[in-house]
């Protein structure tokens, strides 16, 4: 279950978006799954996170998409705990949220078309579909 976002949440630069977006998807989705639940945590609510327990921040309750398949694929080449994730394609409207375009700072191989997106209804599930498998763990 989700936390409400705190007040004065999205920030001012999230505005809406549409387009087809990236996600790293839950590591048990094979190409072809829905994604569920699991794949779409708030940073609040996933272990490891420098977000987690700290739903009174706005950032917490961002998802982490990529605008370019390409550089979500670097991604999990980059962070290799990454790379047995799937990738998950999911279609945004305008009435799906608001986007902060978040470029990953001091990564110069991946992290260009980083995003936030803030979901409409806070609590939205979306409907992604994996396009891409995860590696095999080394």
């Amino acid at each position: 279950m989700t936390a409400p976002v705190p007040e004065g949440c999205p920030p001012p630069d999230a505005v809406p978006m549409e387009g087809t977006f990236y996600r790293l998807a839950a590591r048990r989705h094979a190409v072809g799954d829905i994604t569920e639940e699991d794949s779409w945590l708030r940073p609040y609510a996933t272990h490891g996170n420098g977000y987690y327990k700290r739903q009174e921040e706005c950032d917490a309750h961002g998802l982490s998409i990529y605008a370019s398949e390409d550089d979500i694929e670097r991604a999990r080449i980059f962070v290799p705990s990454l790379g047995t994730k799937p990738i998950a394609e999911v279609v945004i409207t305008l009435n799906d949220g608001t986007l902060a375009h978040r470029p990953l700072p001091n990564v110069t191989t991946h992290g260009e078309t980083h995003h936030d997106w803030w979901t409409t209804p806070h609590d939205l599930i979306p409907q992604a579909r994996v396009v891409k498998p995860g590696r095999e763990p080394e």
